[in-house]
């Protein structure tokens, strides 16, 4: 659920996001996820997410759904290590 914002408005309008983990500081390691957001105005499957949230969920908040297209994990064996190892992964393109 996406908070009524300029990021829902972009989400809406285009749909790319990018999505970092926030890591504690003492883990050497960096994960992110990029792809494209599409707003879902099923009701029931709205009560169903807002149902499993951690806390009550405003009517005004939208529902999108993150296709996932790219993944990125960067891990460093101490701090200050370059480069780090990556894995990456991507969608597999239709021909």
């Amino acid at each position: 659920m996406v908070v009524p914002s300029p990021k829902g408005a972009d989400l809406e309008r285009d749909g790319p996001y990018a999505l970092h983990a926030l890591l504690p500081e003492e883990v050497e390691e960096e994960f992110y996820v990029t792809g494209r957001a599409h707003r879902l105005d099923d009701p029931d499957l709205r009560r169903q997410v807002a149902a499993a949230y951690h806390a009550p969920v405003p009517d005004d908040h939208t529902l999108f759904a993150l296709d996932v297209e790219r993944v990125l994990h960067a891990a460093y064996r101490f701090p200050g290590d370059w480069p780090p190892t990556y894995t990456r992964w991507s969608e597999p393109r239709e021909a």
